[in-house]
């Protein structure tokens, strides 16, 4: 908006006087991730004078929802990585994000089980009474839904392969 959230005007925002809000402080490397479509506001304080009282702020105004609701098909490449990342933070609410990459490592096996005699080995080995059955749940939901409405049953191997790879995880340490 044009009002300045101390001063005003708010003649032209009446509730905006009344308006509550939460005051964070960030250090430097801190990250705060604002809701989609949450309003805010960013200053810079005299804490931050190590840094010449710089700061950064990134907005991404993204409205995923219209574009994967009713897609333009064939899906573009952004698309596609737009996707996978509700895939994977879909599947982590579900099962949790630790296991995430196990999960997806399982459906990738799973996938090339009909193609690879190694893969299909660790398919038996893995099969339906060793998997927790939330994992097969929600893998067979999955497996549904992005053949039904974005990439086909015969796009499904190689989705998982291009976009939801677990090697993408490797290296990354959880912080203390």
């Amino acid at each position: 908006t044009t009002c300045s959230v101390e001063a005003g005007p708010f003649d032209g925002f009446p509730l905006l006087s009344e308006a509550v809000g939460f005051e964070v402080l960030l250090g430097p490397g801190d990250l705060l991730l604002i809701p989609h479509h949450w309003w805010h506001y960013v200053e810079t304080t005299a804490v931050d004078a190590h840094c010449g009282n710089l700061s950064l702020s990134l907005n991404l105004w993204f409205d995923f929802a219209p574009r994967l609701v009713d897609p333009q098909r064939p899906l573009s490449s952004a698309l596609f990585l737009e996707l996978s990342r509700h895939v994977e933070f879909h599947v982590a609410v579900v099962i949790g994000a630790i296991d995430l990459p196990a999960f997806l490592q399982a459906c990738l096996t799973e996938l090339f089980s009909t193609v690879d005699q190694t893969a299909a080995s660790v398919a038996d080995a893995n099969s339906a009474a060793k998997l927790p059955r939330v994992w097969l749940c929600m893998r067979n939901a999955l497996f549904t839904e992005l053949a039904v409405n974005f990439v086909g049953w015969a796009g499904l191997r190689s989705f998982f392969h291009d976009f939801l790879h677990p090697h993408r995880f490797r290296g990354l340490e959880r912080s203390h």
